[in-house]
């Protein structure tokens, strides 16, 4: 895929910056690191290992869009056209 394939060009600057710096939801992300921890001293249950891998599935999409976001600004100051 082409660089300026990965640009989020429908997307305000106000927008890419939001989206640069947001996060999981604070009741999502205590409940992943809880998952995480119980998993590292204890097996978990089938659903416990379910939810856990919707929860870090999650956060990969988060950070891949957010890193979209931040390539898409850093190429957007650098002078590269918006489409």
């Amino acid at each position: 895929m082409p660089p300026t394939a990965e640009l989020l060009t429908s997307l305000s600057v106000e927008e890419l910056e939001a989206l640069s710096e947001c996060m999981l939801a604070p009741a999502a992300q205590i409940r992943l690191s809880e998952l995480l921890n119980r998993c590292r001293e204890q097996a978990l249950s089938v659903d416990e290992r379910a939810e856990l891998d919707r929860l870090l599935r999650q956060a990969d999409q988060l950070m891949l869009l957010k890193t979209r976001a931040r390539y898409t600004l850093s190429q957007t100051s650098a002078g590269v056209p918006r489409a």
